[in-house]
């Protein structure tokens, strides 16, 4: 009686878990919008269920070229042409930023996070020629780092928030009046806050703001997946259109694994072949004869078409949430359009995206300087020329 061969199967060491959206990959960890304050006197508000919902809103723009086309396009047309600012106003009040500067900066934190936080710096003692509540710079914060107690009257910064880090320097919110901290007396300076925080989050009553693509994360993540999947199918020459075929002889034992050894070889050889993530699963078969372990051919397969629709689905989602189409965009699209039809589309981004921000920079600055509703703005921000770009729009998207 002839030996039987036999073959140790070693266990693989599988690799599957929720990716975090911090590294390169994407992940199937979508965190939600919750806000949860924290205990304690001077407690603040989580920015979802985690306190990272901002670093998640900022990797979808880092990551997503459509989300980040749209969100750089819109502020551009925000901004529009030209800025001028009021020339009763410091020119040097934004720093070393120039007023167009100034309102593209904070555009993209609004478009980015729902949110724009300026920090209002005062004159204070340090300048006695002028009155200790006087603005003397506004400066645009990374909205990413502010946390706030459940009413926004205090605001907390932080380069690096997890929850439960500890706090930040506090910043009361925006008030000219409070700038001097006087004892009960009414006459006695015990100290100044000469650092305030305005906060901007358009008409929502939670405590942070929310991007307008919030309705579509689940999309952009999609089409994120779609374009990794795409990537690795092209870095692994076994995709789903291939059956492997495990030759027994000679490979395992001469009889046919029982089904927990099948599982490991199966486990074994996709953590080899298949792509990255796990795309590309592979069809396996056992086959008693032979002894080398084969591929075959079972048609071609085409992830692309499969995912092309879906994939302009989630796109057109995301424009629709901006008002806006690619032509707007500089973007090329399959169906060319006319001047006129550019111009109406314009005129919609225009009404209902890109004029409310604008407006929204104008009045919190004129609120800011305490200037009269009926006299001039704090900035007056020049379009573009909306029939010079549309006719530049249409004869570019036309030729594809």
């Amino acid at each position: 009686m002839s030996e039987t061969k036999t073959t140790t199967l070693k266990k693989p060491t599988l690799n599957v878990k929720p990716q975090k959206f911090a590294s390169v990959q994407t992940s199937y960890y979508i965190p939600e919008f919750v806000e949860k304050e924290e205990r304690g006197s001077d407690s603040y508000v989580t920015w979802g269920s985690d306190n990272r919902y901002s670093e998640y809103l900022e990797y979808c723009y880092n990551n997503c070229n459509t989300l980040k086309s749209i969100i750089d396009g819109v502020a551009n047309i925000v901004r529009g042409d030209k800025v001028l600012l009021n020339n009763k106003i410091n020119p040097y009040i934004f720093g070393d930023l120039t007023p167009g500067d100034f309102v593209m900066k904070s555009v993209l934190n609004y478009l980015k996070y729902g949110n724009i936080y300026w920090k209002i710096h005062f004159a204070g003692p340090e300048n006695p020629l002028l009155a200790s509540n006087t603005i003397i710079k506004i400066e645009v914060l990374n909205s990413a780092k502010i946390r706030s107690n459940s009413d926004n009257t205090v605001f907390y910064y932080n380069d690096n928030w997890r929850k439960g880090v500890q706090k930040g320097e506090p910043y009361m919110k925006f008030d000219k009046n409070k700038v001097v901290n006087y004892d009960s007396d009414g006459k006695t300076i015990i100290g100044y806050n000469l650092e305030q925080i305005f906060h901007y989050k358009g008409l929502v009553d939670s405590v942070y703001g929310q991007p307008l693509h919030a309705s579509n994360l689940k999309n952009i993540y999609m089409m994120m997946d779609i374009e990794i999947a795409m990537y690795s199918l092209l870095n692994n020459d076994i995709a789903n259109s291939h059956i492997m075929i495990h030759k027994v002889n000679g490979n395992w034992s001469t009889e046919m694994p029982v089904e927990e050894q099948k599982d490991i070889i199966v486990q074994n050889a996709e953590i080899q072949n298949t792509g990255v993530y796990s795309y590309g699963k592979i069809m396996h078969l056992f086959d008693e004869e032979g002894l080398t372990t084969e591929i075959a051919n079972i048609g071609e397969a085409k992830p692309k078409d499969m995912w092309d629709s879906n994939y302009e689905r989630c796109q057109n989602s995301i424009y629709e949430s901006y008002k806006c189409s690619p032509s707007l965009l500089g973007i090329p699209t399959k169906m060319g359009w006319s001047a006129e039809e550019n111009a109406e589309r314009l005129q919609l981004l225009q009404s209902q995206t890109t004029n409310p921000i604008a407006n929204a920079i104008i009045n919190s600055l004129n609120r800011i300087f305490g200037l009269p509703a009926e006299g001039d703005d704090s900035l007056i921000i020049t379009p573009f020329n909306s029939t010079k770009v549309m006719e530049q729009q249409t004869a570019e998207n036309n030729v594809i």
